[in-house]
């Protein structure tokens, strides 16, 4: 929750402000280098913003910005969970102590003291000491307070100098504190002094006023007193604010502001006292209010409210919803006291996700959430709002994407990418891009949501996925880009499949496409199908693979691999894994016993990656060869395969078969998601702490001497690179 101003002034008042411009920094170089062999060449972090969700913010008297949330990366700036920013020079800020890099976990919540910044979340250490949930930065240095509490801090404030905190815990500094405690910069205090201090459970929202506390949260009792989802502390006792919030289905607290004497609270609900109020209203210190009329059914917001600020008897309100009052809105709302406003109209006002913090500096917003795009811009998760327009944080100059890529491909010189991501470097893409070797090219408008899989025929690309819209074509989950605009495979409604595409491969004329669906084309293709160039084809499937999924094909020698989560039940002929001839299906073998996420081929050979243990009566740890007649691992006995946990991602370069995935080793060495099997052992990507990368790898390509790494990371060998890498095998010719 972030910290409330008490500034009094109202919002928006100013009509006219400076025109701030964001300066952009030369774009880091990122290709035409002479590399070593075994080298990360990596493409940097996010531009503009951060690289996960902020959930807390606040200003310090020197002017700058803290924010706190989930991220590890702002505009290529190393930050973990916690970061400054300065409004001045548009950059970012480590919080920096004994060589550690702000803490080791998400932070929740974050409250501004004069210079002092106090923050709290899930973490345990904070500039390498522990701290236990909760920490105080002076600038300078890290510091504990006290033994911190035992269960993760969603809320923050402050008031009298004291610290108040609430959350999940039911201790702190080892002392009983029941989701709701007091700092005194010495000892910690409960709310109460007997078994039922606190509340009787989850608290994720405080705010202060002259005589004491506001709490609100999960809970129904406050001390002794019944409170339904708020109460309030006086230093004494506790007491409800009336009859609190209730909900038809469960009720909730989560964000609160105080102005004027009156208490604003926002979070899921649809009655507070005894009156009709949808997920905010205004508490007067002796009854309910809704914001809005009920004439018109215009009252509160459609959807959960995750911050508020407030100034006079202007609030603004940030959370999941589209509608304030009668007005569309996208997840941010104006009341001014009377009615409702959006902050700015049209279809690109507001942001694209949920809103789940907001400060109010001077006459600005500063506003924090899920979201990638403000105002139609580029501003990952942090943007500036003046009045009239919205400001992304940062210089940009990174090559790095702002979701997770799922699918790689290599087309000559060009790297196309497919993943979840809607930025790539300093352009906006949706969901597909096109890297050149030294800046980022949209295909045309892209799709409207995330691809799984890119496969090359001839001058074409087909990309698979959960879409439905290729540019300005409907396309359901399948379709062709030809190099200056997209197609639908198959004509009308009934063109492409019925759900999610997971895997594409080629030969010839034909594309081959697996997945979730059931239907191709109108017609009956269980997960299964084949694509000529004007007509679809099952192959068969309806009655191959009664369940459950495909989930990668690849071709060898004209015939079909088809791997996925099916097998004997049901009266499948093999066990996650089968091959096609163009005639009949064969098994190989016994298959595996569990799912298979990956298939690579290399000479006669078949490498199978998944989740299973064992390939025919061998043992085989997430990856096996078939070789035409019979299973083998890669690797001798107990340190065969990788661990833990999934192998989702192949690739071939020479004779060296790559992997990428969820796993920490291979071969009983450590591995950091990715490694290689040269035929008669395992080699980890890079050395010691330039070992891999620090999340999980999901997509994998080979052009050359180059091996193209993609994923959830945003480190590979130690340093930035943002969901996408490359792992160069051998010195590159100038």
């Amino acid at each position: 929750m972030a910290f409330t101003s008490k500034s009094s002034r109202l919002l928006f008042i100013a009509t006219i402000l400076l025109h701030l411009s964001v300066t952009q920094a030369d774009s880091q170089p990122t290709t035409g280098e002479l590399f070593p062999v075994g080298d990360w060449h990596v493409f940097g972090g996010l531009s503009f913003g951060c690289n996960d969700q902020v959930l807390a913010s606040g200003r310090s008297e020197f002017g700058l910005i803290y924010l706190a949330g989930a991220f590890t990366d702002c505009d290529g700036v190393a930050a973990n969970g916690v970061v400054s920013y300065d409004p001045a020079t548009n950059r970012f800020a480590p919080l920096v102590s004994g060589g550690h890099n702000g803490v080791d976990g998400q932070v929740n919540a974050l409250v501004v003291s004069g210079d002092q910044v106090y923050i709290g979340g899930y973490f345990t250490q904070a500039g390498g000491q522990q701290v236990n949930r909760l920490a105080r930065w002076d600038g300078e240095d890290w510091h504990s307070l006290g033994d911190g509490v035992n269960e993760p801090v969603w809320a923050m404030a402050i008031h009298d100098d004291d610290l108040y905190v609430g959350g999940w815990f039911n201790e702190a500094g080892g002392q009983s504190a029941n989701h709701v405690a007091r700092w005194d910069g010495e000892a910690w205090h409960s709310l109460g002094d007997s078994e039922t201090n606190g509340v009787n459970d989850f608290v994720l929202a405080l705010a202060v006023d002259d005589q004491g506390l506001v709490v609100g949260g999960y809970f129904d009792q406050a001390g002794d007193e019944a409170a339904s989802r708020l109460a309030h502390w006086d230093g004494q006792r506790w007491q409800g604010l009336g009859s609190g919030v209730s909900h038809s289905g469960f009720a909730s607290i989560s964000a609160l502001a105080i102005s004027g004497g009156d208490v604003y609270a926002g979070g899921q609900f649809d009655q507070a006292g005894d009156v009709r109020a949808n997920n905010i209203a205004r508490w007067d210190g002796r009854r309910w209010t809704s914001l809005g009329t009920d004439a018109n059914g215009d009252i509160g917001v459609n959807g959960a409210v995750n911050t508020l600020v407030a100034a006079g008897n202007h609030v603004v309100v940030g959370g999941a919803f589209t509608r304030a009052g009668s007005i569309a809105v996208r997840h941010l709302a104006h009341w001014d006291g009377s009615q409702w406003r959006a902050l700015e109209k049209g279809e690109t006002g507001g942001v694209d996700g949920p809103v789940l913090s907001v400060t109010l500096v001077g006459d600005e917003l500063y506003v924090g959430g899920q979201f990638h795009l403000a105002g139609g811009n580029m501003a990952n998760h942090i943007a500036r709002f003046d009045g009239r327009h919205w400001r992304s944080l940062g210089q940009g100059g990174q090559n790095g994407l702002n979701g997770t890529v799922t699918a790689l491909a290599v087309g000559g010189d060009d790297l196309f990418v497919g993943g979840e991501f809607t930025q790539a470097g300093d352009r906006l893409v949706n969901h597909i891009a096109r890297w050149d070797g030294q800046q980022w090219h949209p295909l045309g408008d892209g799709v409207d949501d995330t691809v799984w899989a890119i496969t090359i025929v001839g001058d074409d690309l087909y990309v698979g996925g959960r879409f439905r819209t290729a540019g300005e074509v409907g396309a359901n989950r399948v379709a062709r880009w030809d190099g200056g605009r997209w197609h639908a495979l198959g004509e009308g409604e009934h063109n492409g499949v019925n759900d999610a595409v997971t895997a594409l491969t080629g030969s010839g004329d034909d594309i081959y496409i697996g997945g979730w669906f059931t239907v191709a084309g109108g017609q009956a293709a269980n997960y299964l199908a084949r694509w000529n160039g004007s007509a679809w084809d099952s192959l068969g499937s309806e009655n191959i693979f009664p369940c459950c999924a495909v989930i990668a094909l690849a071709m060898a020698d004209g015939e079909l691999y088809v791997a996925g989560n099916f097998n004997e039940d049901g009266g499948s002929p093999g066990n996650n894994i089968l091959r096609w001839d163009g005639v009949d299906w064969h098994r190989l073998g016994d298959g595996v016993d569990s799912r298979a996420w990956s298939i690579a081929v290399a000479g006669d050979d078949i490498y199978l990656g998944g989740d299973f243990i064992r390939a025919g009566d061998q043992s085989a740890n997430q990856i096996a060869r078939w070789d035409g007649s019979q299973w083998h691992a890669l690797g001798l006995g107990d340190d065969n395969g990788v661990y833990c946990c999934t192998v989702q991602a192949l690739a071939v370069a020479g004779d060296d078969i790559y992997l990428g995935g969820t796993f920490s080793q291979a071969g009983g060495k450590p591995a950091g998601h990715v490694a290689r099997w040269t035929g008669d052992g395992w080699r980890s990507l890079g050395s010691g702490k330039r070992n891999g990368v620090n999340r999980s790898v999901q997509a994998l390509a080979v052009s050359g001497n180059k091996v193209y790494v993609g994923g959830e990371f945003n480190r590979a060998g130690n340093e930035l690179s943002a969901r996408l890498t490359t792992f160069v095998i051998e010195a590159q010719d100038e």
